[in-house]
């Protein structure tokens, strides 16, 4: 899943003689705090202007030239959606300028944007099961753990793992599984160790890995 398959291609970039009151009303328009200005002759990025420094510049007719920021928070559009996301974190940001190899804008992506790539990535729209799994780190694999999930007939529609942290040596494995009854897959899982924290079936384990993508989105403060 790359970049340029989320990024909204019809946010038109500002120029350095673009105004502030042009810069406001378009991030009224598509609902975002950082806007993209471009070089006016080769569409390149020069940097992101933000609500704030316009909101507190007094001169609405005065050009954004002097307010964007040269700090050129963007992502290439051949990248994977994981280096979109590890940007949003690293800058603390609620969207991403794209450009092409050429550092030539290509256009945004955005918090809907993320939550579309994630949905994608988790399988939100699927019906299935949610099972959460805690395993130490010297007992830490996957390979086992997926194959005895398939053993019981089972098929795996998306896969997270929270890292330890702390004084916590556990990881936690979060599967969504294909199928509405795990009672097969779990009482497998107990038999050979593992350790179950969470065990949603139906329509549940939808609401349940919505809120755990939203969780994650709420970390990344977007």
């Amino acid at each position: 899943m790359l970049v340029k398959q989320f990024t909204r291609d019809d946010i038109e970039p500002l120029q350095s003689s673009s105004t502030v009151e042009e810069a406001l009303s378009r991030m009224e328009e598509f609902e975002v705090d950082h806007y993209p200005v471009v070089n006016e002759e080769s569409g390149n990025l020069q940097g992101m202007v933000s609500r704030s420094e316009l909101e507190s510049h007094a001169d609405l007719q005065s050009a954004v030239q002097q307010l964007y920021s040269q700090k050129k928070i963007s992502v290439e559009e051949s990248k994977h959606i994981f280096e979109a996301i590890r940007l949003v974190l690293k800058h603390e940001v609620r969207q991403l300028a794209v450009i092409d190899a050429e550092k030539v804008y290509k256009g945004l992506i955005r918090k809907q944007e993320i939550m579309e790539a994630l949905s994608g990535l988790l399988n939100l729209q699927e019906l299935g099961s949610i099972l959460t799994i805690e395993m130490e780190q010297y007992d830490y694999t996957l390979t086992k753990l997926i194959e005895l999930i398939e053993t019981e007939g089972a098929k795996i529609l998306g896969l997270a793992v929270e890292t330890p942290t702390g004084q916590d040596n556990r990881f936690r494995v979060s599967i969504k599984l294909n199928t509405q009854k795990t009672g097969n897959v779990t009482a497998t899982l107990r038999r050979f160790g593992y350790h179950i924290t969470t065990d949603t079936e139906n329509d549940y384990s939808e609401i349940d890995y919505q809120s755990r993508a939203s969780e994650l989105l709420h970390y990344i403060d977007m």
